[in-house]
């Protein structure tokens, strides 16, 4: 129970994204349903969330990383990696990009915000485009101001969880997406 609230204490940054008035709530959340649903290989639930991602969210594809991220875990606590999870994640994330109504205007965007403007403007530094500070990379002053404390949950979880990687792989992947997402 505490614990779902920690991460609204420990970051400003964090809570400031978990309050925005747009869809980024509901995107928490089912992220939070494809990987547990991935972890303990319950399909329809993982199909379901991955159908409706693109309906919530820009981000479509990440369902497809929160997948890959489940299977990794699987990797680290010596398990055999499954098949079933990513190709129902793909064909749910496809479903409900054909039944969007601008399924291929999404496809579209995320290739424009992607490929033009994070990677070739944002992380290029590609000179007279200003993109909003949000995108760059935080500064050490930074970390150390808005997100030690985040930071310091992840790690002091990570190292719990990788001393038991073999007897939970789910705990893994949790772990591994909040260090991905806290970057």
């Amino acid at each position: 129970g505490v614990w779902a609230l920690a991460p609204l204490i420990a970051s400003k940054i964090f809570l400031f994204r978990f309050v925005l008035a747009r869809p980024h709530l509901v995107s928490v959340a089912l992220a939070l349903i494809v990987l547990f649903a991935a972890c303990r290989k319950r399909l329809w639930i993982l199909a379901v969330a991955a159908a409706v991602y693109p309906w919530m969210y820009v981000a479509w594809q990440l369902p497809l990383i929160l997948v890959g991220i489940a299977e990794g875990a699987r990797l680290v606590a010596r398990e055999r990696p499954r098949w079933a999870p990513a190709l129902v994640a793909i064909g749910g994330v496809a479903v409900g990009i054909a039944i969007h109504p601008n399924g291929l205007n999404l496809v579209r965007l995320a290739w424009i915000q992607i490929a033009d403007g994070l990677i070739k403007h944002a992380w290029g530094s590609s000179s007279g485009i200003e993109l909003g500070p949000e995108l760059r990379a935080p500064t050490l002053l930074e970390w150390a101001k808005y997100l030690s404390g985040a930071v310091l949950a992840v790690l002091g979880s990570a190292a719990i969880v990788w001393k038991h990687r073999r007897e939970d792989p789910v705990s893994v992947a949790f772990t591994v997406a909040a260090r991905r997402w806290g970057s």
